[in-house]
Formats: structure tokens, C-alpha cells, sequence
């Protein structure tokens, strides 16, 4: 190994591009710019995350393995199954260690506290691990350790390397974990810089945007209820957009239907469900404010997006949002889960819409200085640097 070049092996734990698996390929693309050897595994090598990773060059080895969560309302014979593919890990876990040992691996990196394939990989390879937290798991997912809190964390307290968690919140978290752990913020493709200035008339609507699958924990029926406020109130001269797709799961689907019946039981005609949206950016530009009603987000990739397009965000106070939002200076902040609040936060923006374009550059600036994914890279780089000179 030389002292800039390195071999690493990323572990992915989904076949979505969602959020975590976006910053995988962001870091992986980084690293392979920086003239690093890289190599992804994923449980399955097609899908649209290992899709995105080929197109980049970057290559990807399909290794089908358990997570050692798994979702906290399902039944005892569900949980029993994935207990039983958990206590199977070894068969994954030596065919990750023969890839490690084939390609020269130095550093091997989890993208998710959901998984500990990785962890045990490297112990058994006897190389160093950085194991990322980007979930509270019961809070933001609804999932709990299959092993139970106290003696999986244990596990992740012994690692020969070190945790990163992606906000101060969710580190506070976890308070058994009081060594080899750090924050890093995530960062966000320069593809997201999309700066452009929110056009202010007097006659023009105030348009609020909710990005994200239509799911109870993102809060859309919060923005829903604050929107019936407004209604009754008199308030007008706005819109709202809600751009996202409904999950693969039956809870999301009987949200989804909740959603459109509150729309149609309250006649709240100015507000659209618009599915899901390939082209974000492009429906940015035709915003003002995006609303992030999150429940407990462990990071907020859709509000750094939102910033970097120049616009504020209004969101929650709950989770990271209160260290990515400074209060009435890049966006506002409302009582997590209050729609009166949300309210009288949106209606204070709808009748002084002139506040949107200096904040929107402050915006703007913030993101563009502490989120990129160039700076997040440079400060997981110089820890891998770290581990591997100990």
C-alpha cells in the first residue's frame, strides 16, 4: 500500500437509490477521482444502485446478505427468519473475506449501522472498518437490532477502526458508544448546484414544495392539516406541491390514500400531489420554500438539496434539521409534528414573500460551504489515512 493510494471496499445494504445509497456512490465516485482503488458490494449486483455505480466505472460484486435490524411491527415468525439468515452470516462473511484478501483490501467501509457484515469481514481480515450511522433505526424506520440494543452495540463498541455518525443528534443517540466514533456531515453532489433566485411579485403565489416518498414519518399530513389552517383562516396567494412516490410497503400505500381523501374530504385545492419527480432540480426552480415535516430526520439530504437551489427551507425542529436550518436566517424552524405552528410559520412567508431572496442566497452559501461532497470526502479520506497509520 502507498501512503496516498489506497484499496477500499464499500458494503451497501440496499438496492434503491435512496439517501444512504446516493452518498455511497458520491463517495465512491470521490474516492476513485482521487486516484483510489475502489470496489463496491451490494446484496444484489443488479439494481439501480449497482446500475449507477457500473456507469461510473467503479466495480460491484453481488454478495447476498442479512441486516442484523429488521422492522419492529412485524411477527414473531418474520423476525424468527431473519434471525435464522443472520445467524447464516459466515457464508457471506468468508466470501467477502476472500474478495478482500484477492484485491490487496486496506480499509473496508459500511454505509450503514443497519448491517454488520462489514464488521465482521474486517475482523476476520484483520483490517481496519469505518462502520457509517445514518440511521436512529426505531425512530426514523421503525427497526430494532435483532439481538437486541445493548448486546449489538457492544459489537460495534469493539471495532478495530471507527463509527461515523452523520449529525451530533443522532451521535447523542447512541451514548453507549463513547469511543472510536466521530461526526461527519454528509455531503451532496455538486450535480445539486442549481442556484437561482426566487422570482418576487406581488400578484405571483408563494409555492411550498415537500419532497420525499409519501411515507407517516415524512409529515406530509402535518403539512396537510396546516394548509386546512391557512383555509380557514383566509389565507391565500399560495400553493403546495408534494412530489413523491408511495413506498413498496402497505403502509405507505394506506397513507398515500389517507393523504388524497384529506385533500378531497377538506377541498384543499391548492395543494397537488404530483408522484414522483425524475428531475428535481427542474421543479426547484419553480418553487419558493421547501417544507421538511420530517418526524426525525438523522441527517436532511433534501434539505441541503433544497439550499443548494437556492431556496429556504422551513422545517421541522426535530432530529439534524436544527443543526442544517439557522433559525430565520437560511429557513425557519416549527414545532415538530404542530400543524399550527407550520401554520403560522407559512403564512408569515406568504405575506412577506420579499424575505425570500436574500435568504435563499444565505441559504445557498451555507450548503455550498459545509455540505459538499468534496469536503465530506476530503475528511473521510484523512480518516482512512489516520487508521491505516496506527
Amino acid at each position: 500500500m502507498s501512503e496516498n493510494k489506497l484499496k477500499i471496499l464499500y458494503i451497501g445494504h440496499e438496492r434503491k437509490l435512496g439517501g444512504a445509497s446516493l452518498c455511497l456512490v458520491s463517495m465512491a465516485e470521490e474516492m476513485k477521482i482521487r486516484g483510489h482503488e475502489v470496489i463496491v458490494i451490494l446484496p444484489f449486483r443488479h439494481c439501480p444502485v449497482g446500475d449507477k455505480l457500473n456507469k461510473l466505472g467503479i466495480p460491484v460484486f453481488g454478495v447476498f446478505f442479512g441486516w442484523w435490524m429488521a422492522p419492529n411491527y412485524w411477527n414473531v415468525a418474520y423476525r424468527a427468519l431473519f434471525s435464522i439468515l443472520h445467524f447464516m452470516q459466515f457464508i457471506p462473511a468468508y466470501r467477502i473475506c476472500r474478495i478482500i484478501k484477492k484485491n490487496k483490501i486496506d480499509i473496508v467501509h459500511s454505509n450503514s449501522s443497519t448491517i454488520d457484515i462489514g464488521n465482521m469481514a474486517a475482523k476476520k481480515s484483520k483490517i481496519a472498518h469505518v462502520w457509517h450511522f445514518r440511521e436512529f433505526g426505531d425512530l426514523d424506520y421503525k427497526l430494532m437490532f435483532i439481538k437486541g440494543r445493548k448486546e449489538s452495540l457492544k459489537q460495534v463498541a469493539a471495532i478495530d477502526g471507527r463509527v461515523v455518525f452523520i449529525s451530533r443528534c443522532l451521535r447523542k443517540y447512541y451514548p453507549e458508544l463513547t469511543e472510536n466514533v466521530e461526526v461527519i456531515y454528509d455531503g451532496i453532489s455538486s450535480q445539486y448546484l442549481n442556484y437561482s433566485c426566487p422570482f418576487y411579485k406581488e400578484s405571483r403565489k408563494v409555492t411550498f414544495l415537500i419532497a420525499g416518498n409519501l411515507q407517516r414519518n415524512k409529515g406530509q399530513k402535518t403539512v396537510l392539516e396546516a394548509v386546512r389552517l391557512l383555509k380557514e383562516n383566509g389565507i391565500v396567494n399560495y400553493c403546495v406541491l408534494i412530489a413523491g412516490a408511495v413506498a413498496s410497503t402497505r403502509d405507505s400505500v394506506e397513507y398515500a390514500e389517507e393523504l388524497r381523501q384529506y385533500i378531497v374530504s377538506h377541498k384543499l385545492e391548492e395543494v397537488r400531489l404530483l408522484g414522483r419527480i425524475e428531475d428535481m432540480n427542474a421543479l426547484r426552480r419553480k418553487c419558493d420554500v421547501e417544507i421538511v415535516a420530517s418526524v426525525m430526520e438523522a441527517f436532511g439530504r433534501v434539505t441541503i438539496e433544497a439550499m443548494l437551489s437556492g431556496r429556504p427551507v422551513l422545517a421541522s425542529d426535530s432530529g439534524a434539521n436544527p443543526e442544517l436550518i439557522q433559525d430565520k436566517v437560511t429557513g425557519w424552524l416549527f414545532k415538530s409534528g404542530d400543524a399550527e405552528s407550520l401554520a403560522v410559520k407559512m403564512e408569515n412567508i406568504i405575506m412577506h414573500p420579499q424575505w425570500l431572496e436574500n435568504m435563499g442566497k444565505t441559504a445557498y452559501m451555507w450548503a455550498k460551504e459545509n455540505y459538499m461532497s468534496e469536503k465530506n470526502t476530503q475528511q473521510i479520506e484523512e480518516l482512512y489515512q489516520f487508521l491505516l497509520k496506527k
